[in-house]
C-alpha cells in the first residue's frame, strides 16, 4: 500500500513560498506602530525577508536532522510546527487586515474596527508565541543532539 510520507522541511518550504508570495503582494506597504511617544515605521518587505530567512533556517535544520537520522521529540515537533505556522499565518493576516482597515496615511475606511491598540496587542502576542515556539525548537534540537551523541557513544 502506498503511503504518503510527510517531511517537516517540505512544510516549512511551502510556508516560505507562501510568505514570499504575500510579501510581493504587500511590498509597498508600511507597518506603523507607536510605543509611548515614538512612531516606528517598518516596511512589510523587511518583515517578510526576516520571516522567510527564519522559516528557511528552520526547514534546513529539519532537513539536516532528517539526513543525519537524528530523531526529535515528536510532541515538541508537533507543538513547534503548529504554533509556528499558525502564528505566522495569523501574523500576516493581521498585518494585511490592519492595512486594509486603515491604510497608511489615510483616514480609516471602517472606523468601528479601527483600534490600533488591540491590533498592536495581537501582533505582540503572536510575536511572543513565535519566539517561544522557536525557543522550544532549539531546546528540542539540543536535547535530541545530546541523546543522539550519548547513544552513539554507548554503541
Amino acid at each position: 500500500m502506498l503511503q504518503l510520507k510527510s517531511y517537516k522541511y517540505y512544510i516549512f518550504l511551502l510556508t516560505t513560498l507562501a510568505i514570499c508570495w504575500i510579501g510581493f503582494k504587500a511590498i509597498d506597504l508600511n507597518f506603523v506602530f507607536n510605543i509611548l511617544d515614538t512612531y516606528y515605521v517598518i516596511q512589510y518587505s523587511d518583515i517578510i525577508v526576516i520571516l522567510m530567512a527564519l522559516v528557511l533556517l528552520i526547514g534546513f535544520t529539519y532537513w539536516l536532522f532528517s539526513k543525519c537520522k537524528i530523531t526529535l521529540i515528536k510532541n515538541l515537533v508537533k507543538i513547534h510546527n503548529l504554533s509556528t505556522i499558525l502564528s505566522l499565518v495569523l501574523l500576516i493576516v493581521t498585518l494585511v487586515f490592519n492595512e486594509f482597515i486603515s491604510p497608511s496615511g489615510s483616514s480609516s475606511q471602517f472606523p468601528l474596527f479601527d483600534d490600533a491598540k488591540n491590533t498592536e496587542v495581537i501582533l505582540i502576542i503572536l510575536s511572543v508565541i513565535i519566539i517561544a515556539s522557536q525557543i522550544l525548537f532549539v531546546i528540542n534540537a539540543f536535547v535530541s543532539l545530546i541523546r543522539y551523541f550519548l547513544y552513539k557513544k554507548e554503541v
